[in-house]
């Protein structure tokens, strides 16, 4: 699931790679993800794996994403060659089916698997490609991955207390910010780096 999601961006940066200036691409990045919900249909596999997460509240470990059939742009998305051979993408995106699937998950004094629905969640991302043309020495530089406030988020557990529970507050008021903190901090984009890795041409070096 996670190379699908790979090759949507990549055929995002290739379709865009002779631009020179910034580009507003909403009708391409429509259509490409038009074409991988088609793609995640065929395959039937809808789940992605995320990074773990762990703040000084919350622990977020082996988790997947569902739904990725529902992964939408929530922005205009813009295309930007600041520089010959560096290309950087920026954009806001959302799943209109929003499902976080936990298998350890650690937050005061709940342990335990857990899932998670949210009616409305958002993602501000900006990463760049250094040398995208050139085999073996392509790079994604991820530079933003940032949550937005959510709305109307509900925990699942076996455990009755915590069932169904609606945790939109303390997930905004506690979770997020320390989610975003290590998200955009030097360690954790470095395993972005490598997780999200669009430097398809290094397959040809």
């Amino acid at each position: 699931m996670l190379s699908i999601v790979m090759m949507i961006m990549f055929g995002i940066v290739v379709s865009v790679s002779s631009t020179p200036v910034t580009t507003n691409w909403n009708e391409q990045v429509d259509f490409l993800l038009m074409w991988f919900d088609y793609s995640v249909g065929i395959s039937n596999n809808t789940e992605t794996t995320i990074p773990d997460i762990v703040t000084d509240s919350v622990t977020i470990r082996d988790a997947k994403l569902a739904n990725m059939n529902t992964l939408v742009r929530d922005s205009d998305v813009f295309m930007e060659e600041p520089k010959i051979d560096d290309l950087r993408l920026y954009g806001i995106f959302s799943l209109k089916k929003f499902k976080l699937i936990v298998d350890d998950f650690r937050y005061k004094e709940y342990v335990g698997p857990a899932n998670f629905t949210a009616s409305k969640d958002a993602v501000e991302i900006s990463y760049y490609l250094k040398h995208h043309t050139k085999p073996g020495q392509c790079k994604t530089i991820w530079e933003k991955f940032q949550l937005s406030p959510f709305e109307n988020v509900i925990m699942y557990s076996k455990n009755n207390e915590f069932n169904k529970k609606d945790i939109t507050d303390e997930v905004n008021k506690i979770i997020l910010p320390e989610i975003n903190k290590l998200t955009n901090s030097e360690s954790y984009k470095k395993i972005l780096n490598e997780k999200l890795d669009f430097c398809f041409i290094n397959l040809f070096k």
